[in-house]
């Protein structure tokens, strides 16, 4: 912090480090009461490194030189940062200096260097593949930044450096650096010091200091907003956001911000919204701000470090969110070729065997199995894999493959207009997602425990010291209370459908109505609120298509 504030870092209503829960984690505290669309941070240019600057410096022609390793590689951006740091730890850069012995005085320890039967504890398999995997590609990595070094000795010495002191450089900034909406990728000391949390009331931004910022405040949101009361005269999909929370979230593993590198390009990609940016300017500066609620003193200051799920943060950061409702969860399925057979005649041999499913929806093959067995590359044809999330219910992978699957089966009206993508019919919804219970509970069958006996064995082991077999065992208890989630509101949604098909009822009444068994009154609305993108779209896709009104 002394080396930061020296070199013009300014801060206020914050304070770093401060220690949270039992084990002490540090991170950020709020030390008063922080209003929204309030700058807490200023970075001056001097302590930005950007990537765009790191490629056009010192080692540029050695980057350019070995463009599939410091450009086109997914870890390029990394790759380039660690060797960077090196090649000031090497020459005894004065500058960042401080900030290179913080990166040595972290070693930061990556799941790929849990054993496999750690890894078993996990009862994932396409996660054990992923984790194995990422460690090959370090590896690989290391490989080749070795025989980079080999043919710049008046750069890279051979006593100068070692193993140990590039994985740490690279652990370091594989997982303090920031991408996505940034200019470019980029290392932010001081920012670097939020803890990750999907829902942060922290932003972050450029500008130039000879133009200003411009106006902090945007629209206000209300945290104490009485939902019930604001659905008077509204259908439910037109409540107000809340702009810090709600993320109307995507299946896809995690939202790519930026097109990679196109093959051949020797530049940076400058993310489009900074087309004044140059790395060379020191009026470019770097602040954070709080979003549109209140952050009460004490309490733990977060920022999000994108789109995570827990699959994703254990693979590439070696730790998890609990409760993460960014999370997801894979199944992978087999597709059924002949459209005249029913899926309800054959749950049994829907799912995917778990390690052909494992090797199927892995983000890393190489190496790691035969690509080449006939079994694999069939079920590379002829299976599909499905996501669940939080944030969509229900699975828009999921009913549109059972839907795809199934619709050659209904023989209800209207089902010459029925849409493999989105929902129209009521009648023949209701049949798939009875099918889409039935599958899944079909996949919770197949896990070794359940979430009742992960809890009760995780409170009988927390006192002791076994952190990395607890993060497994948390990691598949946010699965399987994932899967039950859309267990029971797929059960739940059948029953709002049921109250939709009958013709006494306008849309809006039936849908609110409470379903006896499932839920209390009071819980209505929050209910209603997980279905908010379907029975929008049903009800948008009923009145242009069935030219069936909604009130």
């Amino acid at each position: 912090m002394k080396w930061l504030e020296a070199n013009g870092l300014t801060y206020r209503s914050v304070r770093f480090p401060a220690a949270f829960g039992k084990e002490g984690i540090p991170g950020v505290i709020a030390t008063e009461d922080v209003p929204p669309f309030t700058e807490i941070c200023d970075l001056p240019y001097r302590l930005l490194l950007s990537l765009d600057f790191v490629r056009a410096g010192e080692l540029k022609s050695i980057f350019e030189k070995n463009s599939a390793l410091f450009f086109h590689d997914k870890e390029a951006d990394s790759i380039c940062f660690a060797v960077h740091f090196l090649r000031m730890l090497i020459k005894g850069d004065s500058f960042w200096k401080s900030y290179i012995h913080r990166m040595l005085s972290q070693d930061t320890e990556m799941c790929y260097q849990w054993s496999d039967d750690l890894l078993e504890e996990l009862q994932d398999h396409t996660l054990k593949l992923n984790i194995k995997g990422y460690g090959k590609e370090v590896e690989s990595h290391w490989k080749s930044v070795t025989a980079v070094f080999a043919k710049h000795p008046d750069k890279f010495p051979k006593d100068k450096w070692n193993r140990s002191t590039y994985m740490k450089i690279y652990k370091y900034v594989s997982t303090h650096s920031f991408s996505g909406s940034m200019p470019c990728t980029m290392m932010l000391p001081f920012a670097e010091c939020f803890n990750h949390e999907n829902y942060c009331p922290i932003y972050l931004d450029f500008y130039q200091k000879s133009k200003g910022k411009g106006n902090l405040n945007e629209e206000k949101y209300d945290p104490n907003l009485n939902l019930q009361e604001e659905l008077k005269g509204k259908q439910l999909w037109e409540l107000p956001k809340d702009p810090d929370s709600e993320y109307e979230g995507s299946e896809s593993e995690k939202d790519e911000d930026e097109d990679e590198d196109e093959e051949g390009s020797l530049t940076t990609k400058i993310h489009s919204n900074y087309k004044w940016w140059n790395p060379k300017s020191d009026d470019i500066h770097c602040y954070m701000r709080t979003g549109a609620k209140m952050i009460p003193a004490n309490s733990h200051v977060y920022y999000s470090y994108g789109v995570r799920s827990n699959s994703d943060l254990l693979t590439t950061f070696g730790f998890l969110l609990m409760p993460n409702r960014l999370d997801n969860l894979k199944i992978v399925l087999w597709n059924n070729l002949n459209p005249w057979h029913n899926l309800k005649d054959s749950f049994t041999s829907l799912l995917v065997p778990e390690g052909l499913a494992a090797r199927v929806a892995a983000d890393y093959k190489e190496g790691l199995f035969d690509t080449e067995d006939p079994a694999y590359k069939e079920a590379e044809l002829a299976a599909k894999v499905v996501k669940l999330c939080w944030s969509r219910v229900p699975s828009r992978t999921l009913m549109t493959y059972i839907r795809k699957q199934q619709m050659a089966q209904y023989k209800g009206k209207d089902g010459d207009k029925i849409m493999i993508s989105t929902p129209l019919v009521v009648e023949f919804e209701i049949d798939c997602l009875e099918v889409a219970v039935q599958i899944l509970l079909l996949k919770k069958n197949t896990w070794k425990s359940s979430v009742e006996e992960d809890v009760k064995v995780l409170e009988e082991t927390k006192a002791g010291n076994k952190w990395r077999w607890q993060q497994c065992v948390y990691y598949r208890i946010g699965q399987k209370k994932l899967l039950e989630f859309h267990i029971e509101a797929y059960k739940l949604l059948i029953e709002i459908l049921k109250n939709v098909s009958k013709p006494e009822h306008k849309y809006k009444e039936a849908y609110m109505m409470p379903v006896e068994k499932c839920e209390e009154e009071q819980e209505v609305v929050a209910n209603r609120l997980v279905f908010k993108s379907y029975l929008q779209k049903l009800a948008l896709n009923r009145k242009l298509l069935l030219k069936i009104p909604y009130q």
